[in-house]
């Protein structure tokens, strides 16, 4: 859902931080708010990663009144408004941790949290602080309905994340076959075993959330996950992460493996989702 654009979002916070300016010269004069906030950390950019929780305490005192309320709100292009927390606090003073638990994002989206503070004499004052999540990540490239055969099948046994094709893994010299399925060419039955042709690592990790998988939940997977140069007994519904070394490529959710009598027809079919290395 994108209830705001980006450009008004900004435009919005911009507006914010002019009025806390404005507040904080006049405080300079010797004009006192009524309402003091702050914020810790005190940067107004956070840095975080889809699944991260953050963390902010917020210390706030009035001088009017004996209660406080705090509403903390989001605003992204991708979720819209969303309210976080509103609470009555019956002191004139506060100082209250806020867990803020990032949801999953595309790479580099930019969010806003909105702090606003009121007292008993319908005075208010608001903050903002900024989160920028998956930051600098690259996009993800995404193929689905791919269909890679058995070896002892004439036709195409593996599969290229580069190009993010079939082929022929005996066509060295225009095809690279970074996946290969391993069954023997005289056998009638699907081995259901990957290797690599180009060094690749797999790792099994049948909880990982395909469907909003970013560059950085890949990274995360894979870096912290047992690295296999070789994977078997594969079947429906299996993801696996894929890549060089330390070095994260990308994930694959296995859709239906199909092994009907004779060679011809056995495959894997699955959608792939590898992070461009452009």
């Amino acid at each position: 859902m994108k209830s705001l654009n980006l450009t008004s979002v900004f435009s919005f916070i911009c507006i914010i931080i002019a009025s806390w300016t404005l507040l904080s010269g006049c405080e300079e004069k010797g004009i006192e708010s009524p309402i003091l906030v702050f914020l810790n950390p005190t940067d107004p950019l956070i840095e975080s990663n889809s699944g991260d929780r953050v963390f902010i305490t917020v210390k706030s005192s009035t001088s009017q009144g004996n209660s406080l309320n705090l509403r903390i709100e989001s605003q992204d292009d991708y979720y819209g408004i969303r309210a976080l927390n509103d609470t009555l606090f019956s002191n004139n003073s506060i100082n209250y941790r806020f867990e803020y638990l990032v949801p999953s994002y595309p790479d580099s989206t930019q969010s806003i949290l909105i702090f606003t503070l009121n007292n008993e004499a319908g005075e208010y004052v608001e903050i903002a602080k900024r989160i920028l999540v998956n930051k600098g990540d690259t996009f993800l490239e995404e193929a689905s309905g791919i269909n890679m055969y058995s070896t002892a099948s004439s036709k195409p046994n593996a599969f290229s994340l580069a190009t993010l094709s079939p082929g022929f893994s005996t066509d060295s010299s225009t095809f690279v076959a970074d996946i290969v399925d391993g069954t023997k060419t005289d056998s009638t039955q699907l081995s259901r075993i990957w290797t690599s042709n180009t060094g690749l690592s797999f790792v099994q990790f049948d909880g990982f959330d395909y469907a909003n998988a970013t560059a950085s939940s890949i990274r995360t997977a894979y870096q912290n996950g047992i690295q296999l140069s070789k994977i078997s007994e594969i079947t429906d519904n299996d993801i696996y992460l894929v890549g060089k070394g330390s070095n994260a490529i990308g994930v694959i959710q296995i859709i239906a493996v199909t092994d009907p009598e004779g060679a011809q027809e056995d495959k894997y079919n699955f959608s792939v989702k590898a992070v461009s290395q452009q």
